[in-house]
């Protein structure tokens, strides 16, 4: 376990594992990578996760570190890539890797 995940593990903000398929991302960053790619700002996601502004702010810096981007769209971006995809209207949790609530009406997925 890396110290940034130890720290995270720490304060109750993830699990001990990280995200499957290899992901450089903790399970809490990756929820907050898939938000920022949402385009919600460091406060909404912070409301959506009941985590403070200044805690996501934390997060969405660690992300642009291990990703080697210097910007929120670098983050985005990179989400989408690797196929990160979250509805923004859900009321709870964050979806997975392209699920039923991958943001896209029915018709088109």
């Amino acid at each position: 376990m890396r110290l940034d995940e130890a720290i995270d593990y720490a304060l109750g903000e993830t699990e001990p594992d990280t995200v499957t398929d290899a992901s450089p991302l903790s399970r809490r960053e990756s929820e907050v990578a898939k938000l920022v790619a949402a385009g919600m700002s460091n406060r909404r996601i912070g409301e959506r996760l009941y985590l403070s502004e200044r805690t996501v702010e934390g997060h969405v810096e660690r992300i642009r570190n291990k990703l080697g981007v210097r910007s929120r769209t670098g983050v985005a971006t990179w989400a989408v890539e690797h196929g990160f995809m979250v509805d923004p209207t859900a009321e709870l949790g964050v979806a997975s890797k392209g699920g039923a609530h991958d943001g896209l009406p029915a018709g088109r997925r």
